[in-house]
């Protein structure tokens, strides 16, 4: 009997350990406070149909001193600066942003459109953007790491 009420309880730890919380948890929210200041683009992955891609370094970067930044001021301006050189040459796109719940909207520019925030914390940001094409829903998710 020692062994049975043993069994059952391993079973059920095992089966509570392999429970998790996912960041869209209700739990989840963050401060315009937090999420201003400048982000490096540092990963991407793509889901097509919810078949995701593994986890890469972001292709935008040309160079690894000069890697690609997104800024959300607190003014609500933001500052895409996309190097495209090995030389750290740059095109600057500008526009501006709100905050509503887990999403920033960008008005404007090159970014205009809606990212969910899926984490945040001091040095590190994931967002996605979902969207549908042909019949296909893509989802591009994006990790920065804190840049200053």
């Amino acid at each position: 009997m020692k062994k049975l009420i043993k069994s059952i309880g391993l079973m059920a730890f095992a089966g509570l350990s392999l429970v998790s919380c996912s960041s869209d948890d209700d739990g989840f929210s963050f401060s315009e406070d937090q999420i201003t200041g400048q982000w490096a683009y540092s990963k991407q992955r793509y889901a097509i149909n919810g078949v995701w891609s593994e986890e890469m370094d972001y292709e935008g970067n040309e160079s690894a001193t000069c890697p690609d930044f997104w800024q959300l001021n607190a003014d609500h301006t933001t500052l895409e600066r996309d190097y495209w050189s090995s030389e750290c040459d740059y095109y600057d796109d500008t526009a501006t942003w709100s905050k509503s719940g887990n999403t920033i909207t960008i008005a404007d520019g090159d970014l205009s459109g809606s990212y969910n925030v899926i984490s945040l914390s001091s040095t590190s940001l994931v967002i996605e953007e979902t969207y549908s094409e042909e019949g296909f829903t893509y989802i591009d998710q994006y990790t920065f790491v804190k840049a200053n």
